[in-house]
């Protein structure tokens, strides 16, 4: 092991690398919910989206750089140093490397197709965008124990799926929590007609997140665990265990909201004299603890990815 560089360094910077791609997924999706919106909540709302989209693509690209540079410390085992003049050889002869690059490939083609006003967002740069997200993904996935399978296997395939899947809802759910309903909402019929729509969009959005995290989930720990033999004496298994439950109980949060306190807010929010202050506080409350254990299960995801497989002995 590099001298002064444990590897939980780079497993931080996975985790950071990983909270960056939920970031730029929900911070797109916003801006897509509020394409079309012409409020004055909408536009601010679209504005601030905006803004966290780009902070999100910098801070993405700034820790996937530095988790390379981390990563070729680690391999060669020198100081970070040193690790400088070996990212040239890293990224030509290392499978690492490799993925590494079609990773900054697809935030490149993200970077320049969400570039601009939203109003700028027609399909083609949609599309772009959409490919370079997957790429980025798809990269991600590789470099985890999906890698084992090679390139291109059912396995990436699932493990890519997953990952876009709990980026999608760990995204959304941050963006609402942090950035779009943070501020109170506008008291005009209009501006709270389109506070309710976007409110929807994301409930409906992060229920399709989940059953693909659940079904993906599944999949992979059926792939890591292989039978029941190898359940027991694993850290792979107890850090399973830990993600579950962490996910099981953002589960509970957002089914709390989705069906007690997301109704009070819609109501408030569709009544002529509605005042929807204080369900939209709580709805905001609840969606900042969910992003909380969401953003603790991407921590236990990047842990299991560097964990050996049970299924392996």
């Amino acid at each position: 092991m590099a001298e002064g560089l444990p590897a939980w360094r780079v497993l931080s910077f996975t985790v950071l690398v990983n909270l960056g791609l939920a970031g730029i997924v929900g911070a797109w999706a916003s801006v897509l919910w509020l394409r079309v919106a012409a409020s004055p909540w909408a536009s601010r709302s679209r504005r601030r989206s905006l803004a966290a989209l780009k902070a999100a693509l910098v801070f993405t690209a700034v820790s996937d750089a530095l988790l390379l540079l981390l990563q070729a410390a680690y391999m060669a085992d020198v100081p970070l140093a040193d690790a400088v003049a070996l990212l040239p050889k890293m990224l030509e002869q290392t499978y690492v490397g490799h993925c590494w690059a079609g990773g900054v490939l697809g935030l490149m083609l993200v970077m320049g197709a969400t570039g601009g006003p939203s109003a700028r967002q027609g399909m083609p740069r949609l599309a772009i965008a959409a490919l370079g997200l997957t790429l980025f993904v798809y990269s991600r996935a590789a470099v985890s124990h999906a890698g084992d399978f090679g390139l291109v296997s059912v396995q990436g395939l699932v493990e890519s799926a997953h990952l876009w899947a709990i980026s999608v809802w760990l995204g959304i759910v941050g963006i609402a929590a942090f950035v779009v309903l943070a501020n109170p909402m506008e008291a005009a019929a209009t501006e709270k007609a389109e506070v309710a729509g976007w409110v929807q969009t994301l409930s409906a959005v992060a229920t399709g997140a989940l059953i693909v995290v659940v079904g993906t989930g599944l999949f992979n720990a059926w792939r890591g665990v292989g039978s029941p033999a190898n359940l027991a004496g694993s850290a792979y298994v107890n850090t399973l265990l830990v993600k579950v439950g962490l996910v099981a109980i953002a589960v509970a949060l957002g089914a709390f909201n989705r069906f007690r306190v997301m109704p009070r807010l819609m109501a408030a929010l569709r009544a002529p004299l509605g005042r929807p202050a204080q369900p939209r506080q709580r709805f905001v409350q609840v969606l900042r603890i969910e992003a909380f254990f969401l953003f603790a299960a991407l921590i236990a995801a990047a842990v299991l990815s560097s964990s050996p497989l049970p299924s392996a002995r």
